[in-house]
This record gives structure tokens, C-alpha cells and sequence, in this order.
């Protein structure tokens, strides 16, 4: 629901008034890959032909990057994806594996990355439209959440959103962003 939300009011609002045709997301704690992949798949089914888009997606876990990088996935992954996305983006491998195709995988860099590193944001970008840092922001203290959310406040464009878990919030954090509800979710973004 919430990867709906981006889709359906996140994506058009920041297109409405992007100047230039990239759209950039980072997806912070990736894990297997499955975020970036579906937000890949997002982009490519909403954009037309004269954007392109660019996912960078980081975990701290070396194994699940190398999966995230295999790109295959078991029957529970893609027990939710509708027929026609399954047949469009994936190959089937046999009757329990599919792997992502290369239209998918072709926009997402996958990195082997700290979030608490100063040498992460080194390697990563400053101009991102979206930040995905979905539950994994509970892993940490507040004066470590404070810092993410500082840093990735500086990343954001103006007008970007950062879309965190269900049960997180960045409410006693900062003041910094604004509150955006839509769809029955709330949503954070850097003032314009």
C-alpha cells in the first residue's frame, strides 16, 4: 500500500514540478533487494519515455546484497505481483524460482554499505527525489536516528519525500519536514 502511495501521489506531485528528467531514489536498508526491484518496476511501468531513473540501494549485509545482486526469488517474494508484471519483468527459472529481468535490474546499483559510515555518503548522491528507509530506523538510538535523518534531509531535493516503517516516525526527531498524509499513510517531505 504504501509502494502504491509513492506511485500514486509521491511520483506525480514531485513530476509535476521536476525540472530535470531523472528521477533518483535511494532505498536504505535493502536487504534481498525486493524494494529497489519493485520500485524499479514502479518507475518503469508510471514514467514515460523522456524520464529515466536511477535506484540506489544499500544494505549492511554483505549476503543479502550478493542475493539482491542474483536477482532470483522463491514463490512467497512473488505470491503478490499480478500476472502480467510477473510475465513483463521476470524469466521464470522453474516452478519455484524467478529471476528479475535486466529492464529491471538495469537502474539499481546495489552497494554493501554502513548507514552509520561517513564513507557511505561519500559513495552516495546528494540529489535524490525519494529516500525508502523503511524499519530500519528502530534498529537505532535517537542520537543516531537524529544523524540519518539530518543527512538524509541534506539528500533530499527540495520537495523529495522519505518514506519510513509503519511504526516509525520522525516526529521527536525533527521539526524539518513536512507531514504529507495521503492515502491513509503519512508521508515526510522537504519543504520546497
Amino acid at each position: 500500500m504504501q509502494l502504491q502511495t509513492f506511485a500514486e501521489y509521491a511520483l506525480k506531485e514531485v513530476l509535476s514540478r521536476k525540472n530535470n528528467k531523472v528521477i533518483k531514489v535511494l532505498s536504505a536498508g535493502c536487504a534481498s533487494g525486493e524494494e529497489p526491484y519493485t520500485i524499479s518496476i514502479i518507475l518503469n511501468e508510471m514514467l514515460d519515455f523522456q524520464y529515466s531513473f536511477k535506484i540506489d540501494a544499500i544494505d549492511i549485509d554483505y549476503k543479502m546484497i550478493e542475493i539482491a545482486k542474483e536477482g532470483i526469488y522463491g514463490q512467497y517474494a512473488i505470491k503478490d505481483i499480478p500476472g502480467e508484471y510477473l510475465e513483463r519483468y521476470f524469466d521464470k527459472i522453474d516452478d519455484e524460482r524467478y529471476r528479475i529481468k535486466e529492464v529491471v535490474r538495469k537502474n539499481v546499483n546495489l552497494y554493501n554499505l554502513n548507514l552509520i559510515e561517513d564513507r557511505t555518503y561519500e559513495i552516495l548522491d546528494e540529489d535524490y527525489d525519494f529516500i525508502f528507509c523503511r524499519n530500519v530506523l528502530i534498529y537505532f538510538s535517537d542520537d543516531i536516528k537524529r544523524k540519518l535523518i539530518e543527512r538524509f534531509y541534506i539528500m533530499l531535493n527540495e520537495g523529495g519525500y522519505i518514506f519510513l516503517g509503519h511504526s516509525e516516525s520522525i516526529n521527536r526527531i525533527t521539526s524539518a519536514f513536512q507531514i504529507v498524509k495521503a492515502n491513509d499513510f503519512i508521508l515526510y517531505r522537504k519543504p520546497l
